[in-house]
């Protein structure tokens, strides 16, 4: 399991990263981005965890236990 954080990405190449993220079966990577750079976060996959300025464990565990099972 590995988290990648993104930092300074082009919308563009962020929405690339996201499409092929979607059509990887049983990913076993995390990527956390910020919200204003996450699109719209309906249509984020799961492997996706948006935040605001930092990322706040209790939205980052729930995630890491989805990867266990």
């Amino acid at each position: 399991m590995a988290l990648e954080i993104v930092g300074y990405w082009t919308p563009e190449s962020l929405a690339e990263k996201f499409r092929k993220l979607g059509r990887v079966r049983g990913p076993n990577l995390l990527v956390a981005v910020r919200q204003s750079l996450a699109l719209q976060a309906a249509t984020l996959p799961a492997t996706v965890l948006p935040f605001k300025t930092r990322i706040l464990l209790r939205d980052l565990l729930p995630r890491l236990e989805a990867f266990r099972r």
